[in-house]
């Protein structure tokens, strides 16, 4: 909760004024670190998601797990080539930012940033890669043994737990 500070200056001597420009700064410095230890996170909405999806990397991550499944493609060795130029992580970002400004409240984005910023906020960043990684493999096991089961015209079984 911010308070106002409000001050009634008199003209003083120069001794004084300098004595009460000091207590002024302390005071203003005091209630920026009381509004700072607050939690507050004084961006703009678009400033906010900016600062979530800097924080989380997905629009690198995406990135990442589209160049790791071009090896697995049919694409020439050129068409893959021309796509590791193109796959710019930052275009990417630019284009999920709409998104996450529809989607969420300046309050869920502060709670997202707090968290994100936090110890356990960090280390669920620096899994995400391997997780994405490891669901995607997951899923391409799961879609090829669909397609096998749908060409023997049998129901789908239960992957193997790895």
């Amino acid at each position: 909760m911010k308070t106002a500070l409000k001050f009634r200056i008199r003209p003083l001597p120069l001794r004084s004024a300098a004595l009460q420009l000091i207590s002024i700064l302390f005071f203003a410095f005091a209630q920026f670190l009381t509004d700072a230890s607050e939690g507050e996170v004084k961006l703009s909405k678009r400033e906010k998601a900016q600062k979530v999806i800097e924080l989380t990397k997905i629009h690198q991550i995406y990135v990442d797990t589209l160049l790791s499944t071009l090896e697995q493609t049919q694409m020439s060795k050129d068409d893959k080539a021309l796509v590791r130029k193109i796959a710019d992580p930052e275009k990417l970002r630019d284009a999920f930012l709409p998104v996450y400004l529809d989607f969420y409240s300046e309050e869920e984005l502060d709670a997202m940033i707090l968290f994100y910023s936090s110890d356990a906020g960090a280390s669920i960043i620096s899994k995400s890669q391997d997780l994405a990684e490891k669901l995607r493999a997951i899923s391409i096991e799961w879609q090829n043994l669909l397609n096998a089961e749908l060409r023997e015209g049998k129901n789908a079984k239960e992957i193997p737990a790895n």
